[in-house]
């Protein structure tokens, strides 16, 4: 009977690690792009310089 709590027990702790480690994944791929951005400034393209007539 021990030796199935404590295999239930890990079990649920690396599903609370694995549930963790998902969120922390999500905000990172949603954080560092906005991080990029807002760091590069908004910048407008450059135009070409049109050829002279």
């Amino acid at each position: 009977m021990t030796g199935a709590s404590l295999a239930l027990l890990g079990g649920y702790g690396l599903t609370v690690i694995g549930v963790a480690a998902l969120a922390i994944g999500g905000t990172l791929l949603v954080v560092a792009p906005a991080v990029w951005i807002a760091r590069r400034g908004f910048r407008r393209p450059v135009e070409a310089a049109s050829p002279a007539d």
